[in-house]
């Protein structure tokens, strides 16, 4: 969805970016068990983070040009693959060998995006190292596609 109509449904108290980090955490957690896409994920701290998004819509200290400029993505839940690093999350890029391993900063994008105010919500399984057609790693396991079950979505991140 584009970031502008959040921010306008936002500010007009339209919808909260809570209800909106909920819904994509009830979406999530009820498709996981059918297509395994996501590998690690930090919704409480996501819903949080949306709390204080709608606290911060709330107060009127920014107008919406403010929070246009200064956070353009404000409140809007995203994902990332998990071979890009998200701090805390798994960061093994479906090998084996990094069994357990978990990002100890933001990559350059996940920084930017957070900077400009989106809540990273999943990283999303990928094939070994990027390196696949399919989404399928020994570590995670294999993404279906929610058409069709019998197959991968295809592509580095099966998202």
């Amino acid at each position: 969805m584009n970031p502008k109509i959040y921010l306008c449904r936002y500010s007009n108290k339209q919808i909260r970016s809570s209800d909106v980090v909920k819904s994509y955490i009830s979406r999530i957690e009820a498709v996981q068990p059918l297509i395994n896409a996501y590998v690690d994920e930090r919704f409480q701290e996501a819903f949080e983070e949306a709390k204080k998004v709608d606290a911060l819509i709330s107060s009127g200290t920014k107008t919406v040009e403010e929070i246009e400029k200064e956070t353009p993505f404000l409140g809007v839940p995203f994902s990332a693959k998990e071979a890009v690093s998200v701090k805390g999350l798994f960061a093994t890029g479906g090998a084996v060998f990094r069994k357990g391993a978990k990002a100890e900063g933001d990559c350059d994008v996940v920084r930017l995006f957070r900077e400009a105010g989106a809540i990273p919500l999943v990283v999303t399984n990928t094939s070994e190292m990027c390196l696949w057609w399919e989404t399928y790693n020994k570590l995670h396991g294999k993404t279906k596609n929610p058409y069709d079950t019998t197959r991968t979505p295809g592509g580095s991140s099966g998202k």
